[in-house]
């Protein structure tokens, strides 16, 4: 659906991660450094792992809506998980959203840190194309 907010938001989110020089600086690439979660996902490590989780205040009048995302590191030791969290966390800021090629208006309400997991909610505001 190319007016769905969800699927928006997810692909920014995957571009301001994957595109992050702190997140590269830690997996040592410059792509596939996110993926969607899945448990028998086979990746090359480090690498972040990401899934939808709610979307509680969607709706289809282009206000502002929350979405939760659940965020996890996933390394071979456990410093560098806590590094490339560490990293997550300081990429997703309001201005690498609007910095993307297609801009989303977004930024981070809340976020909880659990061991190697980040929930992340995100406020959004997606504007919806009104047809002629």
């Amino acid at each position: 659906m190319p007016n769905d907010p969800v699927q928006k938001t997810r692909e920014a989110l995957v571009r301001v991660i994957n595109g992050s020089a702190l997140v590269q600086a830690v997996t040592g690439r410059t792509t596939r450094n996110i993926v969607e979660w899945e448990p028998e996902a086979t990746v090359v490590r480090p690498v972040v792992a990401y899934q939808f989780i709610d979307g509680p205040q969607l709706a289809t009048d282009g206000d502002t809506r929350s979405m939760l995302f659940q965020i996890s590191a996933s390394a071979d030791t456990d410093a560098q998980a806590n590094e490339l969290l560490y990293a997550v966390e300081n990429s997703l800021t309001q201005s690498a959203f609007l910095a993307l090629p297609v801009p989303l208006d977004a930024f981070v309400e809340r976020s909880i840190r659990r061991g190697f997991d980040l929930d992340v909610t995100l406020r959004v505001s997606v504007p919806v194309s009104i047809a002629a």
